[in-house]
């Protein structure tokens, strides 16, 4: 359901310049240009969260694996069918979406919608086509965050499979055999991230908190995942083709790119150095509960 809604939806904003085309709305033209980004902090900025974005959800294949049938062929399919749509859609939308762009009329929360009615306007056809998409898009991220929430939460559950958190994390409901206190840890987390983003900033800024201060802690996975290849177990290294190492490499050092540009704002703040603060305060209050998790457990087992 998901991938229909994201599938239709995107359709529909890639096709908006002709729509406004033959409706003489006004806009600035599709264009497929080639050209490098401004040479400034808030263009890296941005790069590094977009580039870094397109990596998240490798770890959902060893998540949902087990689930799959005959899962090395079929995931290893679906990636090589669905890398060239997913790069056509969002080179086709991107383009869409600055065909309508205008200084102060769309930010970075949520793009779509805001050229949906920049586009369609707010009655007749148009105002149908653009509440009828914008639910669609609501259904994907309704999806997405099903799926991502469900990955999140098994997580702490195979941590304490390992000892490394208390059993409690462990504990499955009795009836539907989902880990009920991991999930209940999860969504108290999420909602004490949500208050603490939004304390004393506008919506914009406040997107970007979570949105970066999430993503800090997937470059700190990824920056351990990358170097396994190149300084894991010495009897797993060698067992590894070559190309796999240097294509580890890449992605280290994209990925600690991205981690350090992570704390630099590339939307309009109150505070850069507040804004700084709350992503670093942040992963290192996170990764310093973790540590002390892992340190009294590895005690106790000893």
């Amino acid at each position: 359901m998901g991938a229909i809604a994201i599938m239709v939806s995107y359709a529909v904003l890639i096709l908006l310049p002709l729509w406004a085309w033959l409706r003489h709305v006004p806009n600035h033209g599709m264009e497929l240009a080639l050209q490098l980004p401004r040479r400034d902090m808030r263009s890296m900025a941005l790069f590094g969260q977009m580039m870094f974005g397109a990596l998240c959800g490798l770890e959902y294949i060893a998540i949902f694996a087990g689930e799959s049938r005959q899962p090395a062929r079929s995931i290893a399919r679906s990636v090589w069918i669905a890398s060239p749509v997913i790069c056509a859609m969002f080179i086709l939308g991107t383009s869409s979406v600055a065909a309508f762009a205008t200084e102060g009329k769309i930010d970075f929360i949520a793009p779509i919608p805001q050229t949906l009615r920049i586009a369609l306007g707010n009655t007749g056809l148009g105002n149908w086509l653009a509440m009828v998409t914008i639910l669609l898009l609501q259904f994907r991220l309704l999806g997405a965050s099903s799926y991502i929430f469900t990955g999140v939460t098994r997580l702490p559950m195979a941590v304490g499979w390992d000892e490394l958190v208390p059993k409690w994390f462990t504990r499955l409901d009795g009836k539907r055999r989902t880990p009920v206190n991991s999930i209940l840890c999860a969504a108290a987390l999420v909602a004490a991230l949500v208050v603490m983003a939004s304390v004393g900033v506008h919506a914009q800024e406040a997107f970007q908190v979570l949105s970066n201060a999430s993503l800090t802690h997937y470059e700190l996975t990824y920056l351990a995942m990358f170097a396994i290849p190149m300084a894991g177990a010495v009897a797993l290294r060698k067992s590894l083709p070559g190309w796999l190492k240097w294509v580890s490499l890449i992605g280290f050092c994209a990925t600690l790119f991205s981690l350090l540009i992570s704390t630099y704002p590339f939307v309009d703040v109150r505070d850069p150095w507040v804004y700084a603060g709350k992503i670093a305060g942040t992963v290192v209050a996170s990764n310093a509960i973790a540590v002390s998790f892992y340190t009294v457990r590895r005690r106790q087992r000893v």
